[in-house]
C-alpha cells in the first residue's frame, strides 16, 4: 500500500511547475498548470480505487455448482437491490450464478452535484459532449477485478456482463476491454462510452464476443440514437450486434427480459 501511495505522489509531482523566469514562460506555465490539475484528478481517481479496494455486490448463488455467471450493473442513482426482481423473468437455468454490483457514491454534475450511486459522472446529455473518462476508467478497473474474482470458480467464457443505462455503458466498455474472452455482453438502454479512444483499448480477446443491445424508441433520458451510434461504431470494428428496439421509454420491459433471457440461454448452452 505504501508503494502505491508513493507512486501516486510521484505521478502528481510531474505536474508541478515553477514560476516563469521570463514573460515568454507564462504560456508554458499555464499549460503545465492544466496538466498538473489533470494529473491530480487522475491520482485522486486511482486513490479512490485503492481505498475502495473492491465493489460491494449482492449475489444469488445456485444450490448446485454454477454453470454460468451473470453480472448485471444498475443505472445511475439506482441500486443493486432493485435488479433482483429481474432474475425470474430471465428464466435461466437454476445453475446460473447472479451478481449485482453496487456503484460507488459520487456527485453527479448534471443533477446539481447531488451525491448518488454512479459508475461515473455525467456532465451533460448531448451527443459528443465531454465524458468523465477518469471515472469510467476507475470503475472499469473495479468491474474487471470483480470479473477476475468470479473467474476463480466460473470460466470466463461462461461469464456474461450486462447492464442498464449507465450500467449498460460500463458493461460494454469493461466487457470489450477485458483480457479474457467472456461469454457475452448485454447493454440495455445504454451506449459505448469514450469511443473516440476505444479502438486503442480494444483487446482481440473479445473481438468476436456476442453483444446484445436493446433500446426504447421513446427513451428521452438516453435517446436511442446514442445506442445506434455505438452499434454502428462497433459494427465498423467488425463486431456483430444483436439489436432490439421496443416501444418504451427509459426502463426495462418484460419483453426485453424475455429476449435477453433467450439470448443468454442460447449462449450458455453453447458454452457448456
Amino acid at each position: 500500500m505504501l508503494d502505491l501511495f508513493c507512486l501516486l505522489f510521484s505521478i502528481c509531482s510531474v505536474g508541478k511547475y515553477k514560476p516563469p523566469l521570463t514573460p515568454q514562460d507564462s504560456k508554458n506555465t499555464e499549460e503545465n498548470a492544466i496538466i498538473a490539475i489533470l494529473l491530480i484528478n487522475f491520482c485522486l481517481s486511482l486513490l479512490f480505487i485503492i481505498m475502495s479496494n473492491s465493489l460491494s455486490y449482492t449475489e444469488i448463488k445456485p444450490t448446485e455448482s454454477p454453470n454460468a455467471a451473470v453480472i448485471f450493473l444498475h443505472g445511475l442513482g439506482a441500486s443493486a437491490q432493485e435488479l433482483l426482481s429481474i432474475v425470474p423473468n430471465l428464466k435461466l437455468p437454476s445453475s446460473t450464478y447472479f451478481v449485482f454490483p453496487q456503484a460507488p457514491q459520487r456527485p453527479i454534475t448534471i443533477n446539481q452535484n447531488m451525491v448518488m450511486s454512479g459508475w461515473y459522472d455525467i456532465f451533460e446529455m448531448k451527443k459528443y459532449s465531454k465524458e468523465d473518462e477518469q471515472g469510467i476508467l476507475a470503475s472499469n478497473i473495479l468491474i474487471q477485478e470483480l470479473i477476475n474474482k468470479i473467474e476463480s470458480y466460473v470460466p470466463a467464457k461462461k461469464i456474461f456482463l450486462a447492464g442498464f443505462s449507465q450500467g449498460g455503458a460500463m458493461a460494454m466498455y469493461s466487457g470489450l476491454t477485458y483480457a479474457n474472452k467472456i461469454g457475452g455482453i448485454a447493454c440495455l438502454s445504454g451506449y459505448l462510452p469514450i469511443n473516440k479512444k476505444f479502438s486503442s483499448s480494444l483487446l482481440q480477446s473479445n473481438k468476436n464476443t456476442s453483444i446484445f443491445m436493446a433500446h426504447g424508441t421513446f427513451d428521452s433520458i438516453v435517446p436511442m440514437e446514442y445506442g445506434l451510434i455505438s452499434r454502428q461504431f462497433l459494427e465498423q470494428l467488425g463486431h456483430k450486434i444483436s439489436w432490439h428496439e421496443y416501444p418504451i421509454e427509459h426502463h426495462i420491459s418484460s419483453q426485453q427480459l424475455n429476449d435477453l433471457g433467450g439470448w443468454l440461454i442460447k449462449l450458455i448452452n453453447t458454452s457448456l
